[in-house]
């Protein structure tokens, strides 16, 4: 049973690793996360970095990936909120994945509407 619950943990945590090296190469360019990128970019990332992955192409599928990780941690732990340290992180980490997935959603929409001329109405 505990090494059951270890793996579910391992993969729960591998998951938002990716989430979090995704939005590393999302914001490549901030001055906060750069070293972080260089980071991921020179060992494990190092073929993505290669491919010119990052930045606004990265959005959607950290939409999905968030978004995915967001519903399946609702739905499997969200018997285990009630658990004292264990819940307060899980919540956490559900608010996070939520604000995330809504923000990048905003962004996508706003980066839609500016690159299709047709959409963007000019005030007159």
């Amino acid at each position: 049973m505990a090494n059951d619950l270890m793996q579910f943990e391992f993969m729960s945590l591998l998951n938002i690793f990716f989430c979090i090296a995704m939005g590393a190469f999302v914001l490549k360019e901030d001055p906060h996360l750069k070293s972080f990128y260089a980071c991921l970019s020179t060992s494990i990332f190092q073929m993505c970095a290669e491919r010119g992955m990052g930045g606004p192409s990265c959005l959607f599928p950290f939409l999905v990936f968030d978004a995915v990780n967001f519903v399946f941690d609702l739905l499997m732990k969200s018997r285990l909120l009630g658990l004292h340290a264990y819940g307060l992180a899980l919540a956490g980490t559900l608010v996070a994945q939520a604000s995330c997935a809504y923000f990048t959603w905003t962004v996508i929409k706003v980066t839609q509407a500016v690159s299709d001329p047709n959409a963007v109405e000019m005030g007159g």
